[in-house]
């Protein structure tokens, strides 16, 4: 049984896919019944995708058309060229036979049918037309005169159409030079102003010698205006004749018993002192008994510390002390 499956298998493997196709095809022909559940499914896949002519769109229906003349085109070229083809090489003078009338009247109507139609019917595209040259001729420059005269009319409609536009955008122009102009004159009569009031102020700034006064004329550039303008260092440079760094912020004034009381906290921290072992290692000071500390640094390296984390109090080495 084994030998006879490898046989089956290889046997299968040398198919080509054709071959398999074919021999599953007339297997299923001798069971009638998968033959008739196969012919229904086609049929209901059929009907699912059959589209009726009411159903199809104006695109569609141009396209149908389109293809329907074409092909007609293509079997009535391919019948001439069967009748031409087959015509023995030594045939007879043609008669009036209605086999010889069917094809001379199957190879004009592919002629007609493959040709572009002619709209005009003149005589002058009859070939054996009376009409003479100058007839032709006349018509011609008739023609001609006709064509150019339309293209005349067009040409000039484009150069009107060129006019105006070339007027709005001069006139654009011109509007945009007399706002520019105005906008000079403007801004150099603010500049000569500027100039007087920054040398005035820096003037007055220079000659002042009390604080109170410099820290007056420095509070005016600490208005909105001023601060929310890009320009804010250099209006200070221009006006004070400083830079912003230099220029002395005021600072919040502390009341004694709060420094005191931030220097106390300071120095009862175990990082700056420690306190001494000990009953009687203790001091009194208004009947409160306190114990004795120990600095773990000199008072200069302590005073630098406590400016570096209270940067905004104010208080001297004297009064730290």
């Amino acid at each position: 049984c084994v030998v006879i499956l490898c046989v089956v298998c290889a046997f299968k493997m040398l198919l080509t896919p054709a071959e398999k196709q074919r021999r599953y095809r007339e297997g299923r022909k001798n069971n009638p019944e998968k033959e008739a559940e196969t012919k229904k499914k086609d049929r209901e896949r059929y009907h699912a995708n059959k589209r009726l002519v009411r159903d199809l769109t104006t695109r569609e229906h141009r396209a149908k058309k389109k293809w329907r003349s074409a092909n007609a085109r293509r079997r009535d070229k391919v019948r001439a060229l069967n009748v031409i083809m087959h015509t023995p090489e030594s045939t007879p003078p043609r008669s009036n036979s209605p086999a010889n009338t069917d094809e001379v009247h199957l190879i004009s109507r592919a002629y007609r049918r493959s040709s572009t139609p002619q709209r005009s019917t003149s005589r002058e595209n009859i070939p054996n037309s009376t009409t003479s040259a100058a007839v032709r001729g006349r018509k011609q420059v008739k023609r001609n005169r006709s064509e150019l005269f339309r293209d005349n009319i067009k040409l000039k409609e484009q150069l009107k159409a060129v006019n105006k536009r070339y007027e709005k955008y001069k006139k654009r122009c011109n509007r945009e030079k007399q706002k520019r102009f105005q906008n000079e004159d403007g801004s150099q009569a603010n500049q000569q102003k500027y100039e007087i009031l920054s040398n005035a102020i820096k003037k007055r700034y220079k000659n002042v010698k009390n604080r109170q006064e410099k820290y007056a004329i420095q509070k005016i550039f600490e208005e909105k205006t001023v601060k929310s303008s890009r320009q804010k260092i250099r209006i200070i440079k221009e006006c004070l004749a400083v830079d912003q760094g230099h220029i002395r912020k005021k600072q919040p004034v502390f009341k004694e018993k709060v420094i005191s009381f931030k220097i106390k906290e300071f120095f009862d921290r175990d990082d700056i002192s420690r306190a001494i072992a000990g009953k009687k290692e203790t001091v009194s000071l208004k009947k409160n008994k306190m114990q004795k500390r120990y600095l773990l640094d000199n008072m200069k390296n302590l005073y630098v510390s406590f400016k570096r984390e209270n940067p905004a109090l104010r208080c001297s080495y004297k009064t730290f002390t």
